[in-house]
């Protein structure tokens, strides 16, 4: 009887085991959907069977859930208290900055990276992010220093390319703001980076090259409003939208035949799955340059059932167009 009570008693807990499991786990990747993310991280943070070490994780991935709400009161509140229970959490102060920053609050914010950085100083993300903070403070010198400590830690980092040559750009040097640009398209090819080189350009006194930049901006991501408006002041807007409209409608057919069965593709209602992330919310959580990759592995959603299909480049870059045009129609 005692064996028996013993494997009943181990079967009983297999369940409890897994539901903590999936809420760790929802805490820390369900990044689609922040208001769910919040309830798991909330489970953990109210539950006795985590640790302080797993409820100062709890804190940071519901902090960073809050701000991607716009809940900012809340979020500092978090990262604050994940701080307090473990005051070496890198993330935490990460997470915090970056939430001073989005609350206007500049200074705070650069004072929190600082402390990051005195924890993970070899972090290139960490040095991407506090140039960040610089380069929209108009600190150019020390943003160009951040973002060439974050090439020399990591030396094909888009982003740091990118934001170099957006703090060069405003500096006057045409130059070495081309070469950055160059190097973070041929790294990634974000529509973004398309759009400040074609700034460059236009700047340049060189407006063929810069309406192609815009053009393939706004291909990419057709809510590009500055490049709309770009190419519109070039009288270049009435072809590029035709091209545009055509390429989101694509993109649509594309996700309605390949991507409907789990997601809502559209601009209403909840996906057939619980667990797949709706369309319109996947653009301002993933910039094109994050989407591109996992949609090609067929891995960007968060649950297992993603059904094997086989789609080009060509035709994963249009579906990728379409989810962008979503956050311009909302």
């Amino acid at each position: 009887m005692r064996s028996k009570l013993t494997i009943l008693c181990f079967v009983l807990a297999l369940p409890t085991q897994v539901a903590i499991a999936d809420t760790f786990n929802d805490c820390k990747t369900d990044v689609f959907r922040p208001e769910a993310r919040v309830r798991a991280c909330t489970a953990i943070i109210a539950s006795a069977d985590f640790g302080p070490n797993e409820k100062a994780e709890a804190y940071v991935s519901r902090g960073n859930a809050r701000t991607d709400a716009g809940a900012i009161r809340l979020a500092l509140t978090d990262f604050t208290e994940s701080i307090r229970i473990k005051n070496d959490n890198v993330w935490a102060f990460a997470g915090r900055g970056r939430t001073k920053l989005v609350a206007g609050n500049r200074i705070g914010a650069i004072e929190d990276y600082n402390k990051a950085l005195q924890l993970s100083p070899s972090s290139a993300e960490l040095h991407v992010e506090r140039g960040h903070v610089y380069l929209v403070s108009g600190k150019l010198d020390e943003a160009i220093s951040d973002f060439t400590e974050a090439l020399r830690l990591d030396p094909e980092n888009a982003n740091a390319f990118n934001e170099r040559g957006v703090a060069y750009f405003r500096k006057g040097d045409l130059v070495r703001a081309q070469e950055d640009f160059t190097r973070a398209i041929a790294e990634l090819p974000f529509p973004d980076f398309y759009a400040n080189r074609g700034q460059l350009f236009e700047a340049q006194g060189n407006p063929t090259e810069a309406v192609a930049e815009y053009r393939t901006a706004l291909l990419g991501d057709p809510s590009l409003v500055q490049a709309r408006q770009a190419l519109d002041r070039l009288g270049a807007i009435e072809e590029i939208s035709k091209q545009t409209d055509q390429r989101v409608r694509e993109g649509e057919a594309l996700a309605e035949k390949n991507c409907s069965k789990c997601h809502a593709i559209g601009l209403r209602g909840f996906s057939p799955n619980k667990d797949a992330p709706e369309f319109r919310n996947l653009n301002r959580r993933h910039p094109f340059y994050w989407l591109r990759a996992p949609v090609t592995r067929a891995i960007f959603a968060t649950h297992q059932q993603m059904p094997h299909f086989d789609l080009s480049a060509g035709e994963v870059d249009t579906v990728i167009a379409y989810m962008n045009s979503l956050s311009s129609r909302r």
